[in-house]
């Protein structure tokens, strides 16, 4: 199954970033530059920038210790001059309440897009992430082995308000093309060790490094970083790079699904007992492909780098949180940003590398 057999054509636009297809989302669906947006409390710090960056106020709203967000919390927030929601579907796990989400801005007369970064869309049913808001955002870096790739889906009443894009820079298409063999060539040789993942995680190499500006940067495009976590103003226009859509295109997304939900089951199988999957339950949803294995440490808020100091790629969200969201004002959301650590599960591990993960965790667990 290709992402073009889903039936999304006329509805679809692939850009460079998932954080560009937001901002393009904003525009498209007429949310107006002074207005503000609803945005979780956790969050990657890329997300409340291309709000800003589309001239729109940004108000952050509570999730719960599982990332459920506040069905309540939000109703009360929408008052004027709010326009818009930004729902996120955490790793991959379908978030709850989305109808009943959906119908409240339809009723309060505000957009509604997911953020679906952490979702590899293989079914367009309705009610399924990604099919449920005004919007939708796809990160296919989260998944594929590619360079660069975000892709803004609509919903059919907004069908033929996509916008052109000009053509890359050929040095950047070059990169591309260099990048995607060097990742080929590392899944060839390594893939059973966990770094030959490919996703980011989002893991920052000191959270008090002060965030970009959004201004336009200084270096060439055809020498953007694409795994920065800021936003770019000058990458707006950029598209998704050809050998990117290519594989895209033609990768079995079905067989990838497949093989993240065996060893997401394959972790939850080998973790101490004493450990659990923390607060976001044990379970996956039968149609959820996880991006990666949340999992709950609250003994420390430095598990991630003491992982990563073990050999185990883990990611969090600690280095990438928003500058202007204040420590205090959602308290249980500050635990998620100290304590919430993701365990890679991507297509390429074999279960010799999925036990090098857990003997990670062990091993910090054991101090």
């Amino acid at each position: 199954m290709t992402w073009g057999g889903l039936g999304v054509a006329g509805r679809a636009c692939d850009v460079f970033w998932a954080r560009n297809a937001l901002h393009l989302g904003l525009r498209v669906l007429g949310v107006k530059p002074g207005s503000r947006v609803l945005v979780p409390a956790y969050i990657c710090r890329s997300v409340p920038e291309a709000v800003l960056a589309h001239g729109t106020e940004v108000e952050f709203y509570r999730v719960d210790e599982q990332c459920r967000l506040d069905l309540e919390d939000i109703a009360a927030r929408i008052r004027p001059p709010v326009s818009g929601v930004i729902a996120v579907h955490y790793f991959g796990l379908p978030q709850p309440d989305m109808q009943a989400l959906r119908t409240l801005c339809d009723e309060r007369g505000v957009v509604l897009i997911e953020d679906c970064a952490h979702v590899l869309p293989v079914s367009a049913v309705a009610g399924h992430p990604g099919f449920i808001g005004h919007a939708s955002v796809f990160s296919w870096r989260k998944f594929l082995p590619v360079f660069d790739g975000g892709t803004l889906l609509l919903d059919s009443g907004f069908a033929g308000a996509l916008p052109s894009h000009n053509g890359a820079p050929v040095r950047l298409e070059l990169r591309a093309c260099q990048d995607t063999a060097e990742r080929l060539r590392v899944r060839r040789g390594r893939s059973a060790h966990p770094e030959a993942q490919n996703e980011h995680h989002g893991v920052s190499p000191d959270p008090k490094t002060a965030p970009a500006p959004l201004g336009p940067s200084q270096a060439p495009l055809w020498r953007i970083d694409p795994n920065g976590d800021a936003f770019q103003v000058d990458a707006l226009g950029l598209p998704m790079m050809h050998v990117s859509r290519w594989i895209r295109d033609y990768s079995d997304l079905l067989a990838v699904a497949e093989a993240r939900r065996r060893n997401w089951r394959a972790i939850a199988e080998l973790l101490p007992p004493e450990v659990g999957v923390g607060q976001l339950g044990n379970e996956l949803a039968p149609d959820a492909v996880p991006w990666v294995f949340p999992l709950r440490l609250s003994r420390s808020k430095d598990s991630c780098r003491r992982m990563r100091q073990r050999g185990v790629p883990a990611g969090a969200w600690g280095g990438v949180r928003p500058h202007n969201l204040s420590v205090g004002l959602h308290p249980q959301v500050d635990r998620l940003y100290d304590e919430l650590v993701f365990l890679p599960i991507h297509q390429d591990l074999d279960t010799r590398s999925l036990e090098m993960v857990v003997s990670g965790v062990r091993r910090l667990l054991l101090g």
